[in-house]
């Protein structure tokens, strides 16, 4: 519990509003069906990279590991970036469907805090503590 902790409030401080730079699950799915006006084709998966550039380069500057990527995990080749889109996608769906939408609470989540979840889920570390670098 303490390493998701630890993870969110890194993820919030990365992705704060302020900072201009934070997606929505209602901005992603906006974003997927082609509804925003003059968003760039692909801006999803551009967002998507650079919140797994940056969740990863979090991970490798942190103490404690908030996932444990491991070549030999099954999951492993889900990390390429189409097929992680799909698995974001997948989930953000689910949520959608669980929250009856995505114009209420349930909306205001950001992308990047569904990265971490999926990933800690995918790429567990040994101990529930987190992994020591």
């Amino acid at each position: 519990m303490k390493v998701l902790g630890t993870a969110a409030l890194a993820l919030a401080l990365l992705t704060a509003p302020s900072a201009g730079s934070a997606m929505t699950l209602r901005d992603y799915a906006a974003n997927e069906r082609g509804t925003v006006k003059g968003a760039a084709p692909g801006v999803t998966l551009a967002y998507l990279w650079g919140t797994l550039d940056g969740i990863g380069a979090l991970g490798k500057a942190s103490r404690i590991r908030f996932f444990c990527i491991d070549e030999g995990n099954p999951k492993y080749r889900l990390l390429q970036i189409d097929a992680f889109k799909g698995v974001v996608t997948e989930r953000i769906e689910a949520i959608a469907a669980k929250a009856g939408g995505l114009d209420g609470k349930a909306g205001d989540t950001q992308v990047g805090a569904v990265v971490v979840e999926l990933l800690t889920e995918m790429f567990p570390c040994p101990d529930e503590g987190g992994g020591k670098p």
